[in-house]
């Protein structure tokens, strides 16, 4: 449900291709390989977004923390900034 809520929501404003990819189902190698061509990063924060070391330099980077992000480990913030892409924080809380 809430990928298609955000799915619907970013192809209304911009004119984008919104790809959805599970890692922890493809290569590294594949992995690069996307990362290299993406533009824009929207990933929950954890170990994954670690691969945003591969985007392009003028990518930017969407990092979804949940809960009030007070506890955070700000260091894919801190990649980013010290790559020079431009990073952008959400943070929320869990509905169930």
């Amino acid at each position: 449900m809430y990928h298609r809520v955000v799915h619907g929501f970013l192809t209304r404003i911009w004119d984008v291709d919104i790809i959805e990819v599970d890692f922890a189902t493809i290569s590294v190698k594949e992995q690069i390989l996307i990362m290299s061509k993406t533009d824009i990063l929207i990933g929950i924060h954890g170990a994954a977004m670690t691969n945003l070391l591969f985007l392009p330099p003028t990518a930017t980077i969407i990092e979804y923390v949940l809960g009030d992000g007070f506890m955070v480990n700000n260091h894919f913030r801190d990649f980013a900034k010290w790559t020079g892409r431009s990073y952008i924080q959400l943070r929320g809380v869990v509905c169930r």
